[in-house]
């Protein structure tokens, strides 16, 4: 189960987390994310499950391509173990004709879609991608 955004301020924000990890206690949900935190909302939560909040943060899902690679992000989910996963990793199709992609897929003998998957892959160690066209 995923906190989608970091909506509401911080109270909000723990709170939801909170509830979650009451539902995971009682065995209604298996693991616990968060998608869209920038990395203060991502400090706070982690100090909050430090100090006794509850829970682990075992997935982070964000839009990671080439023209949006969260590299801060990224480094900062995989130095404490967090999945990173990646959503939108075509760019919601919008980006398929762009010539240094055309150029690579014509150089590998790939298609547009596979040049943007493979980077995914290669971007994140362990990257899972959500391979919906629109998110």
């Amino acid at each position: 189960m995923l906190v989608h955004a970091p909506y509401g301020g911080k109270e909000d924000r723990l709170g939801t987390w909170r509830a979650l990890v009451e539902a995971q206690e009682a065995g209604h949900i298996r693991s616990l994310g968060v998608s869209n935190f920038g990395i203060p909302q991502l400090e706070e939560l982690e100090e909050y499950i430090k100090n006794g909040g509850g829970g682990q943060i075992t997935v982070g899902q964000y839009e990671i391509h080439p023209w949006c690679p969260r590299d801060d992000i990224a480094e900062w989910l995989q130095k404490r173990n967090i999945i990173v996963e990646a959503y939108s990793p075509l760019v919601q199709a919008t980006r398929l004709n762009e010539p240094v992609l055309q150029n690579l897929a014509k150089k590998h003998g790939k298609s547009a879609a596979q040049i943007l998957v493979r980077w995914s892959v290669q971007k994140v160690c362990g990257v899972r991608c959500y391979l919906g066209v629109g998110h």
